[in-house]
């Protein structure tokens, strides 16, 4: 599991918390041990807390408006600048995964000429394309393996679309056993049959990396306590 606790993350420690000294004299309780640190493996494995309070907060938005790599930065035009591992593309939530998709809306459906996806990281492992159409139905437009990039390259996949499609959702199947580590799209764009050109305005994905956060500690030291013996 890649953490990305240096871009924008912030993780408070979880803390077990135990009544006051003042509280615990009055209630005739006995001291308990003092608070040491532990690892995560110890805070599963150790003596249940009295209470505790688990705190994770995701960085803030970037300048697009959108979580880091999740599927809203697929959304609008191109903004990633350089090939690699940004936050300003969509990444699915583990690497070598199998089988995810990337689901695309936009402002007017149209009769679909061609769709171009653009990858700026791990490119090649778009596997298929559909169409969402009105009556709920997904019509498949293509399917099979895209030639990858170079490392440093952001590269443009082209998908023509034969006559006769015509919808405003489309969706972006990749195959994430195809390359080493966590294949990226930066944006999708569709043509129309009349030529008009449009960028995504919605979307959803069978999974993003964003929704890592708020689920693993990064790094952050664990503190907690025993619980309060009653006295005899």
């Amino acid at each position: 599991m890649r953490q990305r606790g240096a871009d924008g993350l912030s993780c408070a420690a979880i803390t077990f918390e135990k009544p006051s000294a003042s509280a615990e004299a009055g209630s005739g309780a006995a001291a308990g041990p003092p608070a040491q640190e532990a690892g995560f493996n110890d805070l599963v494995s150790g003596a249940p807390p009295v209470a505790f309070l688990t705190e994770f907060q995701q960085g803030p938005a970037l300048p697009n408006g959108h979580v880091q790599w999740d599927h809203g930065q697929a959304t609008v035009a191109p903004d990633t600048a350089e090939a690699g591992d940004r936050p300003t593309a969509w990444v699915p939530r583990q690497p070598r995964s199998g089988e995810q998709w990337l689901q695309l809306g936009y402002e007017k459906s149209v009769e679909l000429r061609e769709i171009n996806i653009h990858e700026s990281y791990n490119s090649g492992a778009v596997s298929k394309v559909t169409a969402l159409m009105s009556g709920g139905e997904e019509k498949t437009l293509w399917t099979g393996s895209a030639a990858p990039g170079s490392a440093n390259e952001i590269l443009q996949t082209a998908v023509p679309v034969p006559p006769g499609t015509t919808t405003g959702q489309i969706r972006v199947y990749v195959d994430t056993n195809r390359v080493a580590s966590w294949p990226e799209i930066d944006a999708v764009e569709v043509v129309g049959s009349d030529g008009s050109r449009q960028w995504a305005n919605s979307s959803s994905a069978s999974s993003s990396h964003s929704e890592s956060y708020g689920t693993q500690v990064f790094g952050s030291p664990v503190i907690w306590e025993q619980p309060v013996a009653a006295s005899p």
